[in-house]
């Protein structure tokens, strides 16, 4: 839980360094911190449920609490949780297994019983990454190529009316005109939106629903033993 909080600070603090950058270095930083506060922040909430249960707390107080009073939320959540383990293992000896009707065991029984599904998900997961990178690389080729051949066939009555081209924004590339010469960048933040974006609303939608319904189905069986 530590490691992921750090991770998510880490990638918080990245982004904060390079808000308003330019350089292609600096908005990659940028994107990286970005991926780096999700998933340490995703993974920090995984952690902390896992404890909670352990501990036989409730969910909806120390995760949802933790949401709604955020950003001061998680860091109370963190020390609280760590003063609980600390007793808990000075007073038990260790932590106490997660009983098997929890969430957090039904996401260990979806990696086992699912995971052609989930081998599925990483193929489509990537497929649908190279989709993108290959629509915005032509997408990049095309702007450049469209905007220069504009420059150079541009009629003498525009350039005489003072009409010039200044540059083209499209959904993936911005390219700036300087004199005649043509300078294209990516949009980093596009790129990674329609990147990550889906993926990770697929994801949450597959796994959690998975979860809820493995779930809700061990609690049927209960019932009926």
């Amino acid at each position: 839980m530590t490691a992921w909080l750090c991770s998510s600070l880490g990638g918080l603090a990245v982004m904060a360094l390079t808000v308003g950058a330019e350089s292609r270095t600096e908005k990659a930083a940028m994107a990286a911190g970005l991926l780096a506060w999700l998933i340490g922040g995703l993974m920090f909430y995984v952690s902390l449920a896992d404890l909670v249960v352990r501990l036989n707390r409730s969910l909806i107080v120390w995760i949802g609490g933790s949401i709604v009073l955020a950003p001061i939320g998680p860091f109370v959540a963190y020390f609280n949780m760590r003063r609980l383990v600390k007793d808990t293992i000075r007073s038990q000896g260790n932590l106490p297994p997660p009983p098997p009707s929890t969430l957090i065991r039904a996401a260990g029984t979806l990696s086992r019983k699912y995971r052609g599904w989930l081998r599925l998900g990483v193929v489509l997961s990537v497929t649908w990454c190279a989709l993108v990178f290959a629509y915005a690389a032509y997408d990049h080729f095309a702007t450049n190529r469209g905007l220069v051949e504009a420059i150079a066939n541009q009629d003498e009555a525009s350039k005489r009316a003072g009409w010039d081209y200044i540059g083209q924004v499209t959904t993936f590339t911005r390219c700036e005109v300087k004199g005649n010469a043509v300078s294209c960048q990516p949009r980093i933040w596009h790129l990674l939106l329609a990147t990550a974006g889906p993926l990770i609303a697929m994801w949450l939608l597959g796994i959690l629903g998975s979860i809820a319904y493995l779930w809700v189905r061990a609690g049927f069986r209960d019932e009926d033993a």
